[in-house]
């Protein structure tokens, strides 16, 4: 007790003294720590969890959540207004935002409406030293082909949180597409007798931005979009889809074509996932996070997005804590898939093993994962239209199939070259 009450003495001794000097702090509770974050609508209620579990560890910290508006001319204006504050250096604390996907036709501005040149600009902050000390990264079941999206110059910008790949889902006791490219796939489907193969691939214009990447390399500003090759492609493509039109009304069901949903397949369901025209087995990026380079709470903001990852809000809940806070579980929505193994069963909670395992397959095989940008959204949209005009008489196939690799291409040009 004796010394309990000298070190108190001594305490107060010195908050004389700083009194006499001037100085004033003393018995004062210490300033809170404000984060911003900016982050989109559909990702608002894990943002949220994750914000309050920090805020529930970290008693001088408080997150402030700023939701962008869904559509319209409010989000544009939004989204005009964050950007004059990134340029000035008064940016937000985190980034925790949506990429675009490949086949919703809603145009929608995007606050880094290029996250490649984000990672340029000097706009986010370079993540590797918290990355280097997080035992995180040494035991997930991350697909690390998804961090490489987010790498420029060789440092990490942008942890990608979830993402959207293509699947061909299969009902069981009907034989598997054989083939290792996209090629491949179409080239036996056109000599198959079995009709539901034929009319599930006529899908596959649905993720045309991914038929061949990568595209680009931002690095060294190169463009590896072969246009002749994808006119070829494409050619026959048109060529499949004609000689199918008729198989539509007996196709029965037994393949369906889409992006990688947590939902909606029956038991015993086989997912493949589709290969490039060259065989690579691709995925976009979803949501990520990023830390922005004008923060001055840089590993806290690290901090926060990796809650919405790792396992710390479940381990805090079996420890039994008197205080209950959120506890999150790896994953970030619904509409894009998780990038951990160990997140899937979560995500799929109404799925049988065998299916949340088939996803789990997919998400090994991945191994090329790039941002949707202008150029893929280009690929859709001009193929959609394609598709529903190839009957009339003034569309010139070869010419119109041309010109689309051709915008494509100098659009690649140009955004690898701002």
């Amino acid at each position: 007790m004796r010394k309990r009450k000298r070190f108190r003495k001594a305490t107060a001794m010195v908050c004389l003294v700083s009194l006499a000097a001037g100085f004033s702090g003393c018995g004062e509770k210490e300033e809170k720590k404000t984060m911003r974050v900016i982050t989109d609508q559909r990702l608002y209620d894990k943002v949220d969890m994750a914000a309050r579990f920090m805020e529930g560890i970290h008693s001088r910290i408080r997150v402030e959540i700023q939701t962008l508006p869904g559509e319209g001319p409010e989000r544009e204006t939004e989204i005009e207004k964050l950007r004059t504050e990134i340029m000035a250096g008064k940016g937000p604390d985190v980034y925790l935002l949506e990429s675009d996907q490949d086949n919703i036709a809603e145009v929608r501005s995007y606050l880094l409406e290029n996250p490649y040149q984000a990672m340029q600009s000097g706009a986010l902050a370079p993540l590797d030293e918290y990355m280097e000390g997080d035992s995180y990264w040494e035991n997930s079941t991350y697909n690390e082909a998804f961090l490489k999206a987010g790498r420029f110059d060789g440092r990490q910008y942008i942890i990608p949180l979830s993402g959207y790949w293509f699947v061909l889902a299969q009902k069981s006791g009907i034989d598997e597409i054989e083939g290792d490219t996209l090629w491949e796939w179409i080239e036996r489907a056109e000599v198959s007798s079995d009709i539901q193969q034929k009319v599930a691939l006529r899908g596959i214009w649905q993720g045309a931005g991914r038929w061949m990447q990568p595209a680009v390399d931002y690095e060294n500003q190169e463009v590896f979009f072969d246009k002749e090759e994808w006119k070829e492609f494409v050619k026959q493509w048109v060529s499949f889809l004609e000689s199918t039109d008729a198989m539509i009304e007996e196709s029965g069901s037994g393949f369906s074509l889409n992006f990688i949903e947590s939902v909606g397949y029956e038991p015993g369901t086989t997912l493949r996932l589709i290969p490039d025209m060259n065989g690579h087995k691709v995925a976009s990026v979803g949501s990520y996070g990023a830390v922005g380079m004008s923060s001055d709470y840089k590993e806290e903001s690290y901090e926060l997005i990796m809650l919405l990852l790792n396992e710390r809000t479940r381990k805090y809940k079996e420890e039994k804590h008197d205080r209950e806070l959120p506890v999150l579980d790896g994953w970030i929505d619904f509409s894009g898939a998780p990038l951990q193994e160990n997140a899937v069963q979560n995500w799929m909670s109404s799925a049988d093993e065998h299916v949340a395992q088939e996803v789990v397959e997919c998400l090994r095989e991945i191994e090329n994962v790039y941002f949707m940008t202008e150029a893929e959204w280009n690929l859709y949209t001009e193929l959609s239209a394609l598709i529903f005009d190839r009957y009339e008489p003034s569309i010139q196939m070869e010419q119109k199939i041309s010109e689309i690799a051709d915008t494509t291409w100098n659009i690649y040009k140009k955004l690898v070259s701002e």
